[in-house]
């Protein structure tokens, strides 16, 4: 049920800043809690500099979404993110909701126009030790943290600080599995960049029988188009007439098609892919490291195997090709595992409820009345 608005909501406005080329997964998430911020009263704006992520808020219709036209290099689209903030959200809860742009955090705290508060939303971890340590200073600045998982608040050192809210995700019908073993579709789903290991996914399904396929649902975000030809030669190379690649397409048609969802990213912040393949009723598989175990019970509804190890990753599988009965049972469990503790409703107002009840916004909203 969809939750009501609350009389003791503070009259401030949320304001989300993210420099997103495009909406991936976080984007998605951040576009349910926009609908549940509406559905509650609270007033929200959004603060992007892309068409195709301002398009993509603005069919939400869930408050005003303004795209910025920022300067070339970081330095300029940070300052031309923070002209817009004290121009328009002084006095507001101000989410940083995109690691490029957490040096906001001191730039808005330490400018004496700014009135309102700092928070930032860590839904990735930087892999450069470097942008590591640019990022534990920044978000010193802040007035709060929210953390999409225990393994970003760990890694990030913040696990005292942040408040946990994993995303929510939304329910789906679910989507029957192979009742038979003779052919098993495999996917891996996102980003086609090296980050993602989707080599290690193609030499797991190598180690497989022939009857096993890995279908690649995703397109390069950092990587250029050579890598995908590099992970096109390495699969016509170990796994011939086995792999495909297939480009971005709409969820639900990805997962009428794949019977198993595999995870090859061990530094995965949380894995929204995995959630939108247990609500369908699909088994998961992924690193045992990362965010993405969080999300299911090792060996009830879900697997995991040793990071990087191809041939760990292909046991896992290899218990879910060999017995469709397991491999049902599982994805029914993943299904009732999601909709238990990833719900729509509930998980949006455990997000909306960090942002609104923290101490940092008590004052603001008296300042404001």
């Amino acid at each position: 049920m969809r939750a009501q608005p609350e009389s003791d909501t503070p009259p401030v406005r949320v304001v989300f800043v993210t420099a997103a080329s495009e909406p991936w997964g976080a984007e998605h998430s951040l576009r349910a809690i926009l609908q549940a911020a509406s559905a509650r009263g609270v007033d929200t704006e959004v603060l992007c500099s892309s068409t195709p992520t301002a398009r993509f808020f603005r069919a939400a219709a869930a408050g005003p979404v303004r795209q910025l036209r920022t300067a070339a290099g970081r330095v300029g689209t940070l300052l031309d993110f923070r002209r817009a903030v004290l121009h328009r959200a002084a006095a507001s809860v101000v989410v940083i909701f995109s690691l490029q742009l957490v040096p906001l955090a001191p730039l808005l705290r330490l400018s004496p126009a700014f009135r309102g508060v700092v928070v930032v939303d860590l839904h990735d971890v930087p892999q450069d030790p470097a942008d590591s340590i640019a990022v534990r200073t920044c978000i010193r600045f802040a007035d709060a943290l929210v953390a999409i998982s225990d393994y970003v608040a760990v890694a990030l050192g913040i696990a005292a600080r942040a408040t946990v809210v994993p995303r929510p995700i939304p329910e789906t019908d679910p989507i029957p599995t192979a009742r038979d073993d003779s052919a098993t579709v495999v996917g891996i789903v996102g980003r086609v960049d090296p980050e993602k290991r989707i080599d290690v996914a193609i030499d797991a399904i190598a180690a497989l029988p022939a009857a096993v396929t890995l279908e690649v649902y995703g397109s390069p975000l950092v990587a250029d188009d050579t890598y995908l030809d590099t992970l096109s030669a390495h699969a016509d190379a170990v796994a011939p007439g086995r792999v495909r690649f297939l480009g971005r397409r709409d969820p639900a048609e990805i997962y009428r098609e794949i019977d198993v969802l595999l995870v090859a990213n061990e530094n995965e912040p949380s894995g929204r892919t995995v959630g939108e393949a247990m609500m369908a009723g699909k088994p998961v598989v992924t690193p045992r490291a990362g965010g993405s175990p969080e999300y299911y019970e090792d060996g009830v509804s879900g697997l995991s195997y040793t990071p990087r190890d191809a041939g760990d990753a292909a046991r896992a599988l290899r218990l879910l090709v060999d017995d469709p009965g397991v491999r049902m049972r599982m994805g029914a469990a993943a299904r009732a595992k999601v909709l238990r503790e990833r719900e729509e409703d509930a998980v949006t107002a455990r997000y909306l409820d960090a942002l609104l009840r923290s101490p940092a916004v008590a004052r603001l909203s008296g300042r404001s009345s």
